[in-house]
């Protein structure tokens, strides 16, 4: 039977989703179950027993797997599975990878294109309203994150800090629209304001009056800026 080179090409691609999944399953069985024994001892010195094996669904970017994996329980408090700790694998099914490629694809467009773009290209079924509970968790480790950035080395820096912020406005589902908010007829209240904030270092850009005065016209513009170049920003965030 003939075939065309794409429809091999799509084909190809499928199995190797396919066998991306197989490898990362025989990758979770070559962990095991996580099992230390008949009891765990908890780093503050609570005594966990063993009462069997708890499987749990992972979605990854390859498809769904499931972790089989040992359960420790105490009476009072959640149960503990040190096979997720091991593996580090997130709260909700999702991959960390799967969660960064969508709430990156979420950036550029909106929950339900994300999750059709999941269907097409990963061939995995991932509803609008996950992406947006991936997005809106991932906004709740910014704050944890940049505290956990180290601070840049003196000497990089330059003698300014400068902190900028810009708005734009999202189109907001009906039921996350601001009620309250005044309607007029070039802004009827479909949009929220989304603000974006950045801080940097810089040294300062020191210009002549003469010079400031020709970057205004545009033939001597770019020849003035190409001698007196400004400094780059440093240490983005």
């Amino acid at each position: 039977m003939e075939r065309e080179i794409h429809e091999v090409e799509d084909s190809i691609y499928r199995m190797l989703l396919r066998l991306g999944r197989l490898l990362l399953e025989i990758f979770v069985l070559s962990m095991g179950t996580g099992k230390v024994g008949r009891t765990l001892v908890a780093s503050d010195g609570s005594e966990y027993r063993y009462v069997g094996t708890c499987p749990r669904r992972y979605l990854a970017i390859f498809g769904e797997i499931t972790n089989v994996r040992a359960h420790y329980a105490k009476h009072g408090r959640a149960g503990a599975f040190p096979l997720d700790a091991r593996l580090n694998l997130p709260e909700p099914k999702y991959s960390h990878v799967l969660q960064d490629w969508l709430s990156s694809k979420a950036t550029e467009s909106s929950f339900e294109s994300v999750s059709a773009w999941a269907r097409r290209y990963l061939v995995l079924k991932v509803a609008h309203r996950p992406v947006q509970r991936v997005v809106r968790d991932c906004t709740e480790e910014v704050e944890e994150f940049m505290e956990s950035l180290p601070a840049p080395p003196r000497e990089e820096e330059g003698s300014v800090l400068v902190h900028t912020v810009d708005c734009k406005g999202i189109s907001m589902h009906p039921s996350d629209r601001n009620k309250a908010a005044v309607k007029t007829e070039e802004k009827p209240g479909e949009k929220r304001m989304a603000c974006v904030a950045r801080g940097y270092s810089v040294d300062p850009h020191v210009r002549s009056p003469e010079t400031i005065v020709k970057s205004f016209f545009k033939n001597s513009g770019s020849d003035m800026e190409k001698q007196f170049s400004r400094p780059k920003p440093r240490h983005l965030l």
